[in-house]
């Protein structure tokens, strides 16, 4: 028959992990509402705190890294993603750089699926630009994606979320360039 023991104390880990993981989950969405506050307090040129985005991201990895099943899951990833969009649109707008990769992002595949993704918010922000007839500006948004489309093209790709993401990029660079013919054909 069964050690009942021994069953009991596999179920005693299957719920310490569950609570574990119902805690990631929820760091995890706090992580994500955060991402989006930032990306959008941005585009309305309201200033913007990162330190419960960085406390955040910092209870989330040493969480996960405590637990290796965890530490690949689908709600660190999209968290790290969209931590990397934010933050990465944040430095852009300060600096006109994309950021480089760092440690506190995890994994090499969670940077890149983050600054594919902020290829579409650099597009929003060159339309708010062009709006505001910053044409200057809309074509360094245009170099920016460009140089990141170039780069992520030099990565072997399988078919796979980041290869879906960076056709994105590709997309987002066909915008852009109708958007700077557009303003170029305006301009007397």
């Amino acid at each position: 028959m069964i050690n009942k023991q021994n069953f009991d104390k596999v179920k005693n880990n299957l719920d310490k992990f569950d609570k574990k993981r119902e805690e990631l989950i929820k760091t995890s969405r706090e992580i994500v509402r955060e991402s989006k506050k930032i990306i959008y307090s941005i585009h309305r040129n309201e200033k913007v705190s990162t330190t419960k985005i960085k406390t955040s991201l910092k209870s989330l990895t040493i969480l996960a890294k405590k637990n290796p099943k965890l530490l690949y899951s689908g709600s660190v990833k999209i968290a790290v993603q969209e931590y990397v969009e934010a933050i990465a649109f944040l430095e852009f707008n300060k600096s006109g750089k994309i950021i480089p990769y760092n440690p506190e992002f995890i994994d090499d595949e969670f940077y890149l699926l983050g600054l594919c993704d902020l290829s579409g918010e650099l597009v929003r922000k060159a339309v708010q630009e062009g709006i505001n007839n910053k044409n200057k500006a809309v074509l360094n948004i245009r170099k920016a994606v460009d140089e990141l489309y170039y780069k992520i093209l030099e990565l072997d790709l399988r078919n796979g979320e980041l290869r879906k993401k960076s056709d994105g990029i590709k997309w987002d660079l066909k915008k852009l360039d109708e958007m700077v013919f557009s303003l170029k054909l305006r301009i007397p």
